[in-house]
């Protein structure tokens, strides 16, 4: 069976285990939620931010198409092959740029290539000579094998052209560009770049028909189940054809007069997994930090356990012994909370009437005499006698024990008491007694004992409640000597005396563990105060130590 102290210390820490999991089980679900909506908003941000980019970029390169063909000097092939050989050094991304006459005929290319060719049979000859034309992502045909190609993947163009128009208005040539279709790739990389938490993101471009133009390299070049309808932008949860779950932000934002016919979707997506990192993190910390409170609770609540039951196991324990029968056996008056301490005093009081009422059934008159010479009240000072403070000492050990606090000894001679007796009578000096001991009685603590235990002798016994027993016992020895030091009245105040005392101390358990031993080093501390003069004090300690190196006693 478990103790008291067992089910409070594991209470603790089930409880605050209990209150751990559901907090950190609450605050993932919302933190989930939150993180969820964010990132997904984030990636929405991202696929519009790169389709806007798209857009702009090829609004200004057909803006830059047409005002190429509106300059003249493009019919001339000396002139053109200056302007679009500059146009590919200024811009890394244009692979190839050139213009040709009204039949196809290419009479100026970047670096030379494919000068004096035929393109007639192009589409960005055969559209650019109509108009502006924005051709889709396609493999390079006769370019793929006159340009450098330094990573060794397949060649992609996205084409730009315009009619290069005469003065009368018809068309003598076009202007045609091949940009590279790295340029959207790399675009993609440097949006992701500053993104924080950025890993596992992947943007997928998906043409207009569905086929995927940039993305994983297992998608490109096939159809995407997943396609927002033109002019949509938002985000969602979607498992993808992996079987995995990702965040997925969606932009169909290619738009604008020149450019709204490619009709691309711009998609970018995380793993949930990646997705939520945040969230796992958070989780293993609220859990990690909960199992360390929920520890540390539990041992707050086992060790408070121990202090709030060890009253209690001190009253079980001196049951235990008195149901065993042993005689010496009492029930401890401890401290601690307000109900231990009256369980302890009720208790007490119960087993006393036990057997104060088990005496009475079984007494003789023998008994009942020696009930009246153990009354507990001193007639001549109405202190308590010898016979309270032997019981009380028992009670006050029993409960320095449970409280683990010391408990300190005085014994009391007075000294030139024996010449007022002899001199004023045993009135005069029941009448010095009398005064002496309520001048102990108002110097001493409320929970402290003075008794007379016979002739001019008193003792004290002293709790100390935590603090050191013969600093406790010093500051109270002290103020005893002074009360003592004033003159005392007698014959009705016409007369004077004065009288001292001497006082022996001795402190429980340092002194003596138990009240024989306890008492014998007080008495043989007081014998030394009276042997080095009266009218002082000695510790039990210091008289030991004189006497074990054997040099003369000194106060």
């Amino acid at each position: 069976m478990l103790s008291l102290r067992s089910i409070i210390g594991l209470s603790f820490l089930i409880l605050t285990a209990t209150t751990t999991t559901l907090c950190g089980a609450y605050m993932e679900g919302e933190a989930q939620t939150t993180l969820r909506r964010e990132v997904g908003s984030m990636l929405a941000s991202i696929a519009d931010g790169m389709a806007d980019k798209i857009n702009g970029d090829m609004r200004h390169r057909a803006s830059q198409a047409l005002l190429l063909t509106q300059f003249g000097g493009l019919t001339d092939p000396v002139h053109a092959q200056r302007t679009v050989d500059e146009i590919v050094s200024l811009d890394p991304t244009a692979s190839w740029i050139g213009v040709t006459d009204a039949q196809g005929n290419v009479i100026a290319g970047s670096r030379g290539v494919l000068t004096g060719k035929s393109i007639a049979s192009r589409p960005v000859f055969t559209e650019g000579s109509k108009g502006l034309f924005l051709g889709d992502v396609h493999d390079a045909v006769l370019l793929a094998s006159l340009l450098p190609n330094p990573t060794g993947e397949p060649v992609k163009f996205v084409d730009v052209a315009a009619p290069i128009q005469g003065p009368n208005g018809a068309v003598v040539g076009v202007l045609a560009m091949h940009y590279s279709w790295t340029w959207v790739r790399d675009l993609a990389r440097n949006l992701l770049r500053p993104v924080s938490n950025h890993e596992g993101m992947e943007v997928i471009v998906v043409a207009r028909e569905g086929t995927v133009l940039l993305g994983p390299t297992a998608m490109i070049g096939h159809p995407l189940a997943f396609a927002p309808r033109p002019g949509q932008r938002g985000w969602e949860e979607r498992r993808w054809p992996d079987d995995h779950a990702y965040l997925t932000g969606y932009s169909t934002g290619v738009d604008g007069a020149m450019v709204k016919d490619l009709g691309w979707t711009v998609i970018v997506r995380q793993p949930m997994d990646k997705a939520m990192q945040a969230v796992q993190h958070m989780r293993n910390r609220v859990y990690l930090v909960g199992m360390l409170l929920a520890a540390l609770l539990g041992g707050i609540g086992w060790l408070t356990a121990g202090i709030i039951t060890r009253p209690l196991r001190a009253i079980t324990k001196a049951a235990e012994r008195i149901r065993q029968g042993d005689k010496d056996a009492a029930i401890p008056m401890v401290g601690g909370a307000r109900e231990t301490r009256i369980l302890s005093q009720t208790l007490g009081d119960l087993i006393n009437n036990l057997v104060t009422s088990n005496g009475a059934l079984i007494a003789s008159e023998k008994a009942l005499a020696q009930m009246e010479d153990i009354a507990y009240q001193d007639k001549v000072t109405a202190l308590p006698n010898r016979h309270f403070f032997e019981h009380y000492l028992g009670l006050a050990l029993a409960r320095a024990q449970a409280t683990d606090e010391q408990l300190v000894a005085l014994y009391i001679d007075l000294d030139g008491f024996k010449p007022v007796n002899d001199q004023y009578g045993h009135d005069a000096g029941d009448a010095v007694l009398w005064q002496v001991g309520a001048r102990f009685s108002t110097v001493l603590r409320q929970n402290d004992l003075i008794a007379r235990i016979g002739g001019d002798e008193f003792a004290a016994l002293l709790p100390c409640d935590g603090a050191d027993g013969h600093a406790e016992g010093a500051a109270v020895a002290a103020r005893l000597l002074a009360a003592v030091a004033q003159p005392v009245s007698i014959q009705d105040g016409g007369v004077t005396v004065n009288v001292g005392c001497s006082i022996g101390i001795a402190v429980w358990p340092l002194d003596g563990d138990d009240a024989e031993t306890l008492l014998k080093h007080a008495d043989a501390a007081l014998y030394e105060a009276k042997k080095r003069g009266k009218n002082r004090a000695v510790h039990y300690p210091a008289l030991v130590s004189e006497l074990t190196l054997g040099l003369p006693c000194h106060d």
